[in-house]
């Protein structure tokens, strides 16, 4: 009989997100899955798929931070999805990892953490980050995307080093470069024009308002927009004030990211900017060292598509034994990576090379499962005392907001 876990993805949406994608089809071929996330349209759009692992949609009341810390919500959380039946938990990103705590302190159910996000006590506070360090105080592992956000997740969380696990941002199989002219079609494109693409989110960090104001896309090349839920015209018009006549928008909309291919295989370059602005801790130092945690990045190349990023430090030094694509030191170099790149098989194949030996899930499934069924093993060890455990809760919601009427009805349950 296979083991139960359950992965608590707050964010909610397992399509977007290639990473996270393969491993709930890769940890649903050895456990009994379970994956609990808020209501969302894509989801239950995507429901009828016949899915190896469960999906348990929650109200998405539960995802607000405020009130989960601070009500007797969690308490009705835990009990109303009998989250107490798993043997292993995961936590993904602020909120999973909170839960995750929350169901290892009622229960003693050991449990892990994926950091997609990284938050730092400068860009937030010393409290922000308090309940944090508690909620990983007894993980068994930590996944994040390569050694210099581990560093940094160490470092803000207080995570052993050996408890660090690196798994780029990325799917699992590559797709042999085709040069394709699918969206030519669609958008009644020049064949003889080169194309840049870029897909994904329309944001201040995504640097348009940069691309716009102090560089130039050459009159043959263009630069395609695609955008699955067909908002990036609305969104670029708030950024910049006239679009040149080389930009085109694409809504196709595509079930997971293994379709990918079916228009990237059409661009010459895959275009994956990042401009930290400071404006919440989502797009501050997080973005400063996007390192490997790009999935925009890496699925431009699991597809053989060379990239033009702005400069990343963990992937300046791939670049120097990969010919994965051009690193901008300045927005204003864009012009000239564009006029000088021409298409060679060689950027096609490394790209690939490098997805397949360093970025591909495959070569870290083995360690990730490991990790898993090491921690599945009886415990030897002598249990903290429930009472303890249950103090120590109590200590991760007094840091949070310290309400007392929350504490009240906290303290009545625990005497359950």
């Amino acid at each position: 009989m296979k083991r139960k876990i359950v992965i608590i993805h707050p964010e909610g949406n397992i399509f977007n997100n290639p990473n996270l994608y393969e491993i709930i089809l890769f940890l649903s071929i050895h456990f009994d899955l379970h994956i609990l996330l808020p209501e969302l349209e894509i989801n239950r759009k995507y429901k009828k798929n016949n899915f190896t692992y469960k999906i348990i949609e929650y109200s998405d009341i539960y995802n607000n931070e405020n009130l989960i810390l601070e009500e007797n919500l969690l308490l009705d959380f835990i009990k109303r999805y009998s989250l107490g039946q798993y043997d292993f938990v995961i936590g993904i990103d602020r909120i999973g990892i909170f839960l995750a705590y929350a169901i290892n302190c009622f229960y003693d159910t050991k449990y892990g953490f994926i950091s997609y996000e990284l938050f730092f006590e400068n860009e937030t506070s010393k409290e922000f980050k308090s309940i944090e360090k508690l909620a990983c105080i007894d993980i068994e592992f930590a996944i994040v995307q390569d050694k210099q956000r581990g560093l940094n997740l160490q470092q803000e969380n207080n995570i052993p080093f050996e408890k660090m696990l690196y798994i780029p941002v990325a799917g699992s199989t590559k797709y042999k470069y085709k040069k394709s002219y699918f969206v030519y079609d669609i958008l009644n494109i020049d064949y003889k024009k080169k194309m840049l693409i870029y897909t994904g989110s329309i944001a201040s960090w995504s640097c348009f308002k940069e691309i716009f104001e102090k560089a130039v896309i050459p009159e043959n090349w263009v630069l395609v927009i695609h955008d699955r839920y067909g908002s990036s015209f609305e969104k670029l018009n708030k950024i910049v004030k006239k679009l040149p006549d080389n930009v085109y928008f694409l809504d196709i909309e595509l079930c997971s990211n293994r379709d990918m291919y079916k228009i990237l295989h059409s661009a010459d370059l895959g275009l994956a900017l990042y401009c930290p602005n400071y404006i919440s801790p989502y797009t501050g130092k997080n973005i400063l060292d996007i390192g490997l945690s790009s999935g925009k990045i890496s699925t431009y190349l699991q597809n053989g598509l060379p990239i033009v990023t702005t400069y990343n430090e963990i992937l300046s030094s791939y670049m120097q034994k990969y010919s994965i694509g051009y690193m901008l030191h300045s927005i204003t170099e864009l012009e000239s990576i564009l006029l000088k790149h021409k298409s060679k098989e060689m950027y096609h194949k490394d790209s690939l090379i490098f997805f397949e030996s360093v970025l591909s899930l495959k070569n870290y499934e083995k360690s990730f499962l490991f990790k898993i069924k090491q921690a599945l093993k009886p415990n030897t060890e002598i249990k903290q005392d429930s009472f303890e455990k249950k103090e120590t809760y109590l200590r991760f919601f007094l840091l949070s907001k310290k309400n007392l009427i929350f504490l009240k009805n906290l303290i009545n349950y625990l005497k359950l």
